[in-house]
């Protein structure tokens, strides 16, 4: 957990991180799997807990979805990507494990909610270092982006301690408007297309710094 900053205000940051839908919905994988769940021969999710989970986390329309009329069978459980994701950062931060085929909680996923605090924290960082979001969050791999992703990556700790010594709220974008001048000074850019160098502090403040889609802290 070397990545992951300590934070101050500890009991109300865990107020926070209680009702946090990440946590609510490992919970509800959790909940669902019970003491063990089988899985298919490729290590996914069956479709019945799917269509299940995808209720529960208000995404079912994603399941057998009609286009133009015409409806297209779900055939496996990575083409429901909320499900999947939650499914395999469950996985990552290690709430779950995989035990001859089944799904299984571990002992810190049955104690899930003790801690809500250091449960947040868990997921935080299987997030940024196993799933290696911002990288994949960003379009993926194209060739013409991921040279400065991962410098996008190592900069979220910086922000994140720049956000808590804040003694104001901070807009996502001017952190992004700040990685962004970072990287003007480390690369040559100038072979980006101007809309894309002008949409880079979005790209960063979208993929990088968690999602916001309207830059607020």
């Amino acid at each position: 957990m070397e990545n992951v900053l300590p934070f101050a205000r500890r009991e109300q940051l865990a107020d926070q991180a209680s009702g946090c839908p990440a946590l609510t919905h490992v919970a509800g994988i959790l909940e669902h799997i019970g003491p063990g769940l089988k899985l298919t021969v490729n290590g996914n999710l069956c479709l019945a807990a799917v269509r299940a989970l995808a209720e529960r986390f208000g995404c079912l329309e994603l399941v057998d979805p009609v286009v133009g009329g015409r409806r297209f069978r779900t055939v496996s459980s990575i083409e429901i990507v909320p499900v999947d994701l939650i499914f395999r950062w469950s996985r990552a931060a290690g709430f779950v494990r995989i035990v001859h085929g089944s799904v299984v909680p571990t002992a810190r996923g049955k104690r899930l909610g003790a801690d809500p605090l250091d449960d947040w924290r868990r997921l935080f960082d299987a997030f940024v270092r196993k799933l290696r979001w911002p990288e994949t969050s960003l379009g993926g791999f194209h060739a013409e982006r991921y040279f400065w992703l991962r410098d996008v990556a190592s900069a979220i700790g910086r922000s994140l301690a720049v956000l808590e010594m804040s003694p104001e709220p901070i807009w996502i974008t001017n952190l992004a408007a700040m990685i962004e001048l970072d990287l003007v000074e480390r690369y040559d850019l100038s072979s980006l297309a101007e809309e894309r160098f002008t949409a880079l502090p979005e790209e960063i403040s979208r993929g990088g710094l968690g999602g916001w889609t309207d830059g607020r802290p």
